[in-house]
């Protein structure tokens, strides 16, 4: 008979492996995590020595297919996963008539033995009211709860935990297929924008914001949609979704922030993602320039975003992180399908970046340290801010970038941009309004200072400044 032919333990290994598979892809498509973006672990508790064994003879082909490093096998027993249980009142119900409801208030105060050995066997005999009924598998609901940082699943008795961080090791950028090497950043705004957005079609830009997005989207005919910040210059989310349309291709998020030096948080961006879900058909332009210069917090980048990494494109600029702004070249990064289009426009805007730049930039990288430079700058804020403290500005928070914003209220009430100039013309230190990164022209009597700036520099136009 065929039967005889049947290799029935490769036949439970494969269903194991098949089991364990899907547990994942399924976690992957709740988290939009793409099967190309690799994770590092998947953590399954094992019942048995036998369980232990099929999974083991299976682990290469199950990290092949869900695309992680390490298949990790615990002890049920370890405490790491906690299962929990509740009645099937489908099945109960025909099986144990009046007893049902007894039986249920059991079954719910199950510790984790419990649970443990029904999994194991399958089956579990109790006693209630004085008779001996035996509980299957079928008759309950197990399930696992979430833990920090990972997601769990289970099915036929196999329970798998998911760890959906995404490290730096984990997010590389594929040089030959994800990346662009640009002449300076603001010409990657303009390639990025100009590639996908369309005639009459809609660009959410969050104001104050930098002056080059407006003029990119118009040069390509689209609509720029100004949305304006909260008062203290976080993301105002309900703004940004009344101004979606069916007509919006892109929203442009600057992070950290140009003029106000503030830094998006990992609710801001659970915040997006709630948005976009629903609007597949947007595009986001991250301009993430100030990456390196970030103080308070972390910068978080779109390129550890599983939720939003597909539809991303960022722009960041060597001149920045690297302080030679002059030498102008930034680059692009995006996936692959994105890209590509790009690609198309750069091969006609600047076809290529001065090498002689690219190859110093190139072997500084080998040997510069990203955190001297947040540092250096964050020595440079706060000396400045501790020299005006004696002023009569207000300073705002400053999490990153190198502007310090500062309010001048008690000082004066001419609009910002009078006050600008009376400051250049009277004390001989310059600022920019605020109100000018508006397209409203919004005047809350602030001004942006720069202390990318030598300390002599600095000092001397505090000195300036605490005399007014």
């Amino acid at each position: 008979m065929v039967e005889n032919f049947v290799d029935k333990s490769l036949e439970s290994k494969m269903m194991k492996a098949q089991t364990v598979s899907s547990l994942v892809l399924s976690l992957r498509k709740k988290e939009m995590i793409k099967v190309r973006q690799p994770l590092q672990r998947v953590m399954i508790p094992v019942l048995d020595d036998n369980q232990r064994a099929e999974i083991e003879a299976v682990s290469d082909l199950i990290k092949a297919e869900v695309n992680v490093k390490e298949v990790e096998l615990l002890d049920d027993a370890s405490g790491v996963l906690v299962k929990q249980i509740k009645p099937n009142f489908k099945t109960l119900g025909p099986r144990f008539g009046k007893d049902m409801g007894l039986i249920s208030k059991e079954i719910q105060n199950f510790g984790q033995e419990q649970i443990a050995k029904l999994e194991r066997d399958g089956e579990l005999v109790m006693d209630i009211a004085g008779k001996s009924i035996t509980l299957s598998q079928d008759d309950v609901e197990i399930s696992s709860q979430d833990i920090p940082g990972w997601l769990v699943a289970n099915s036929n008795g196999i329970t798998v935990a998911l760890d959906i961080t995404i490290s730096d090791e984990l997010r590389k950028v594929n040089t030959a297929t994800e990346i662009l090497i640009t002449a300076g950043a603001t010409q990657g705004i303009f390639t990025a924008i100009n590639t996908f957005v369309n005639h009459g079609e809609e660009v959410l830009i969050l104001d104050p914001s930098y002056d080059s997005y407006e003029p990119s989207v118009l040069v390509a005919g689209g609509k720029p949609v100004r949305v304006s910040l909260n008062d203290d210059y976080t993301p105002n989310f309900n703004r940004i979704e009344s101004a979606i349309s069916a007509k919006t291709k892109m929203i442009v998020i600057n992070n950290p922030h140009n003029p106000t030096g503030r830094i998006w948080t990992e609710s801001d961006f659970e915040s997006l993602e709630t948005i976009l879900e629903k609007h597949p058909q947007i595009l986001i332009l991250g301009d993430e320039v100030y990456e390196y210069i970030t103080f308070s917090q972390p910068h978080i980048s779109f390129n550890k975003r599983p939720k939003l990494v597909d539809r991303t494109i960022i722009a960041s600029s060597f001149g920045k992180s690297l302080h030679v702004t002059g030498w102008k070249v930034g680059y692009l990064i995006a996936p692959e399908h994105l890209m590509f289009e790009m690609k198309k426009v750069h091969q006609f805007l600047v076809f290529s970046v001065n090498s002689f730049s690219q190859h110093a930039i190139s072997e500084y990288l080998d040997v510069v340290d990203f955190s001297d430079v947040s540092k250096m700058y964050q020595r440079k804020r706060d000396l400045f801010q501790n020299l005006i403290k004696a002023s009569r500005l207000e300073l705002m928070p400053c999490d990153g970038t190198y502007f310090q914003v500062v309010n001048y209220s008690q000082i004066s009430n001419k609009n910002d941009v009078d006050f600008a100039k009376e400051l250049i013309v009277n004390h001989g230190v310059a600022s920019i309004p605020i109100s000018v990164f508006y397209n409203d022209n919004t005047d809350r009597h602030m001004l942006r200072f720069c202390f990318a700036k030598t300390d002599e520099t600095l000092i001397a136009a505090a000195e300036k400044l605490n005399q007014i």
